[in-house]
């Protein structure tokens, strides 16, 4: 993806959908009562000036839409949530860092998403 558009100090940095990651993530409760589906991942990778997205397993197509949307963003909010601790800094197993956040969807009506949820989880586990 292009990069042309984004100035400062991620100028030269790239944008990469990953692989999937092959377990399912989880949802998190707000304050307010608001409710958040984590359904993806967002890296910045400085050995490798990347910013990456990496989708979970349980995403639904508009959820991956919205996402690869939000990678062009990524430039002007990671300063924020790096300074406000959303997202952390790890060290990968070849020795470099990178920074990683969980991302997502805030629910419009979480007991209604969340029933759904589980009618559909329960209608194709009766299929297989």
């Amino acid at each position: 993806m292009s990069n042309a558009s984004h100035r400062g100090k991620y100028a030269d940095y790239s944008f990469e959908v990953g692989n999937d990651i092959a377990r399912d993530g989880w949802y998190e409760h707000r304050e307010g009562g608001s409710v958040l589906k984590i359904h993806y991942r967002a890296f910045r990778v400085p050995s490798t000036r990347k910013f990456v997205i990496r989708h979970y397993a349980w995403a639904t197509d508009s959820e991956r839409a919205e996402a690869e949307r939000m990678l062009l963003l990524l430039p002007r909010i990671y300063p924020t949530w790096e300074a406000d601790g959303r997202a952390r800094r790890r060290r990968h197993a070849e020795g470099h860092y990178y920074w990683t956040a969980p991302c997502g969807s805030f629910l419009d009506d979480p007991l209604i998403q969340l029933e759904l949820e589980m009618m559909a989880d329960q209608s194709t586990g009766a299929s297989t």
